[in-house]
């Protein structure tokens, strides 16, 4: 018999022990991290996003999908909702013939008034979807193996000055540290550092976070079923200033590189004294190896996929994917869009593609 469970991100006890049945579950469905993407500082805004997770099972076969469920645009005039899988590299999680039973889950989301689903797919662990939700060409990605361990992490790499690097910033009185487990008072320093730099960049939106982010995320090293846990690692310069900084996520079995931070006056060989100290954290913890990530766009001359590939020596790539679990009311959105955008949309959720 079917049965389909609903668990907010509130019930992190009830979420953890639902995802103990799935090996490949990474840091990136974890509760306290699905919550934490879906905060914002609008209180008002908060009530209309739920972080969630959807888990359909039959014998032994289950399907889960972390996901934050939205309400539709206002300017829609609609009841309902759609939803996107958190931002990073998250994915359906299936066990047995779990990828089986998506007739259902798409069945109880329709029913819950759920039009679709955006997803951004983790790139090593089977994507579990249909070929025909998968949208547009994969996206490069960059990671850096462990198997060897630290010695070999960077041996062969597309690097050849890396070691050098590090001699040089140490030569010039750089200090790295890794903080394990941060407090949100902590990471203070990170996120004033990180808040200029998007600044300097002319960041979007998306990668700009306020202090609830910053104090949810610190909930990662609650005591959870597969002992998640989220590091700071910082690098000062001689006169003390912090000059480069990272958060590593860590799941049970890959760390990720998630924020990070440079000052303009830092000295390139931070970088390189960054990446090997965050490399020994995970390391240390068993992780087969720590990712990277991709560029800001898909591009494979995109300048910030060509600095990873020069310190990571492992090519990967992510796709993207949209589930539809109302195909009537999801054609009839994207129709609403273009008549009032007088073009073809772009966007999946295409009633959420800016108009200009």
């Amino acid at each position: 018999m079917t049965d389909c469970r609903v668990i907010p991100a509130r019930d992190a006890d009830a979420w953890c022990t639902a995802l103990a049945d799935f090996s490949e579950a990474d840091v990136y469905h974890d509760p306290a991290y699905v919550a934490a993407v879906a905060v914002t500082d609008d209180s008002a805004a908060n009530a209309d996003v739920h972080p969630e997770l959807w888990l359909v099972s039959d014998g032994d076969a289950s399907l889960a999908l972390t996901l934050i469920r939205r309400r539709l645009p206002a300017w829609l005039d609609q009841p309902g909702y759609d939803a996107e899988i958190p931002n990073g590299y998250g994915a359906p999680l299936s066990r047995g013939a779990g990828a089986q039973l998506w007739p259902q889950l798409l069945k109880a989301l329709a029913q819950a008034g759920v039009v679709n689903v955006f997803m951004r797919l983790h790139p090593f662990i089977p994507l579990h979807v249909e070929p025909a939700w998968l949208i547009g060409t994969p996206h490069p990605t960059v990671w850096i193996p462990l198997d060897a361990g630290v010695a070999g992490a960077f041996a062969g790499g597309r690097c050849a000055t890396h070691r050098s690097q590090i001699a040089r910033a140490e030569r010039l009185g750089h200090q790295v540290s890794v903080i394990a487990a941060p407090t949100a008072e902590q990471q203070t320093g990170f996120r004033a550092l990180y808040a200029t730099t998007m600044e300097r960049l002319h960041a979007t939106g998306d990668y700009r976070f306020g202090d609830r982010y910053f104090a949810q995320l610190s909930r990662l090293d609650a005591p959870t079923i597969s002992e998640k846990k989220l590091a700071l690692v910082t690098v000062h310069d001689a006169a003390g200033l912090l000059v480069n900084a990272a958060q590593v996520l860590r799941g049970p079995r890959w760390a990720h590189y998630h924020l990070s931070a440079r000052h303009d006056s830092a000295h390139n060989s931070s970088g390189h004294l960054l990446f090997s100290a965050a490399v020994t954290w995970a390391a240390a913890h068993g992780c087969a190896g720590i990712h990277l990530g991709g560029g800001t766009t898909n591009d494979p001359a995109d300048p910030l996929l060509a600095y990873k590939r020069r310190i990571g020596r492992g090519d990967a790539e992510f796709r993207i994917a949209g589930l539809i679990a109302d195909p009537v009311r999801h054609a009839d959105l994207a129709a609403r869009w273009s008549a009032r955008s007088g073009r073809a949309p772009r966007w999946f959720q295409a009633y959420r593609e800016p108009v200009a």
